[in-house]
This record gives structure tokens, sequence and C-alpha cells, in this order.
């Protein structure tokens, strides 16, 4: 049979066993999404991966909470400013690329080195107060919680954040620039969020974001409110739906579709079980109701 694959960076659980609907057609999505990724992050990802693996039809890209979140905190802090490599961009973009040891010193590009790199990686190379970003325990997300509960002022009114939206702007258009330059299906996907204008105690504990980067974490530090963040989302949303209808790119306002719950997300932005298996399904009802997968429904 033949097959038709998809490049996602949101959760695609029931897709695969909607592939019976399709007759001999197989459905083959694969999740490229990293841990705190923004759009410039994004680019990098689409440029290199669609260039090497011609077999992927299309893409699918859940964005701007990591552009979100990278900003708006540098509001309250100093932003961090990388000292880059020349291959610094793609070490944060990938976990290994080709060439990815050139600037690296001679003893740690033989295969013992490179073994030892592969050892001691981790999805996101930050470490605060002892704990690595990416722990099995949820100690990390615990860690945050704490300096959230923690501030020394929860601020309500949002900054002027239009020059940093139309940061997000310009990277959304060159991502479906560069789509669209390699003949493929381009799907963007709006971020929903815990954030609300209104939320009890026990949504508000579960909260971990809307202070400084990460880097600079400390007790004490100011946050901004749920609703502030609610609004900077509704803003960020409402820039990549606005890019849709001028390029006239499909979008699916998932923003829309899941109801700000406990039951849906286990902090700002990440999904339980339960919510991780909502997105799959209505990605899934997406998919399947739109061309080419309906089509071949059909058939």
């Amino acid at each position: 049979p033949s097959s038709r694959q998809m490049m996602a960076g949101c959760p695609a659980r029931s897709v695969i066993s909607q592939n019976a609907t399709l007759g001999p057609e197989t459905v083959w999505i694969g999740n490229a999404g990293r841990p705190g990724h923004s759009t410039p992050l994004n680019i990098l990802q689409v440029e290199n991966l669609l260039a090497q693996h011609p077999e992927i039809d299309g893409v699918i890209m859940l964005l701007g909470a990591a552009d979100l979140m990278v900003n708006v905190p540098a509001t309250i802090s100093q932003p961090i400013v990388f000292k880059d490599t020349p291959n610094g961009p793609l070490r944060r973009a990938f976990a290994d690329f080709p060439d990815s040891a050139v600037d690296a010193p001679w003893y740690s590009r033989d295969v013992i080195g490179r073994i030892a790199r592969l050892r001691d990686w981790h999805p996101i190379p930050l470490q605060k107060d002892g704990i690595f970003a990416m722990d099995e325990k949820g100690d990390f997300v615990r860690m945050l919680r704490t300096y959230r509960r923690s501030a020394s002022q929860i601020i309500s009114t949002l900054p002027d954040i239009s020059d940093l939206v139309a940061l997000y702007v310009d990277n959304l258009n060159t991502l479906v620039d560069h789509v669209e330059r390699m003949g493929r299906r381009v799907s963007l996907v709006t971020q929903p969020m815990l954030w609300k204008a209104e939320m009890s105690q026990t949504e508000l504990d579960l909260l971990s974001f809307g202070g400084p980067n990460f880097f600079r974490l400390k007790h004490g530090m100011p946050y901004y409110s749920s609703a502030a963040l609610a609004q900077a989302m509704e803003i960020y949303n409402e820039a990549l739906l606005e890019v849709c209808r001028a390029r006239e790119v499909e979008c699916v306002d998932l923003a829309k579709m899941l109801p700000s719950t406990t039951e849906v997300y286990y902090d700002d932005a990440h999904y339980t079980e339960f919510g991780a298996a909502i997105v799959a399904d209505r990605m899934t009802e997406y998919l399947l109701e739109t061309t080419p997968l309906r089509d071949l429904r059909a058939e």
C-alpha cells in the first residue's frame, strides 16, 4: 500500500488507528517537536528535515506558547543572549546532525568522544537546583511552581508586545515560505493553554510560567497574572490565524476546541494523558475531513 507521511509537532495518538478507514492507504505521522523550541528553531527544523526527507508530504505545526514564554518574560528580566558557535543554533534545534562536532575539540570528535557526548546528552541542556528540565519524576515542574508561588509581584497589565508579535508573524511567514517552496502541505495550529481570566486556587497552583527566563530564575521575582498571560496567548493565536487567512494556509484553531481545565492540563501548557488524547482525536478528525485523506475515504 502507498503511504502518506506527515511531520508534526503535536500529539497524534489516534491517527494510526484510523488507517483502517482508508482502505489500502496508510498514514504515518512522526513527531518532530522538541521541548521549548520557538519559531526560529522550528525554521531550522523545517529547512533541514524536509530537505533530508522528500517522502514527507506535509507539516503540522502547533505554535505560539514557546515564542510567548521565551519573549514575554524578557520584559521582566534581562534576556538571554547566546554566544553562538557556527553550529550553535543547529545544536539547539536538533539532538544530532551531520558534522555536528566540527567545532568541538579533536578529542571529542572521535568515536569515544561521540559516545561520551551521547551519554551525557539531555533534551534541554538546563539544570536548576540540581534538577534537569526533562526528569521522569516531575521534580522540575514542581520546582518551577515553587518559584512562581514565591513571586514578589503578580503583574496584571500586559506590556506592549506588538514588536514581539511582529517578529512572531515574520517567523510564521518564513516557515510557510519554506514548506511551500518545497511543495509540501502545511497546517498551522493555534496554542491552547490553561490560562484564563478567572482561575481557581487549585488551577493557579499548577502554573509554572509567566516569570523570568529559566536561566534567570530565583525566588521573589515578579510574574504575570493568568489573565495577562491568557490575553498574550490570545494575541499570538490571532496573529497565527491572520497569517493563515492572508496566506490561505490550512489552520486548526485548537485553542477554541479544548476546555481550560485540570483534566486537560497538568500545568500551563502541557497535556495530561486525557488532554493529549483529546488533541489527537481533534487532529485526527481534521485530517480525515480534509483532502487528501477525505478523498481517500471516499474511494
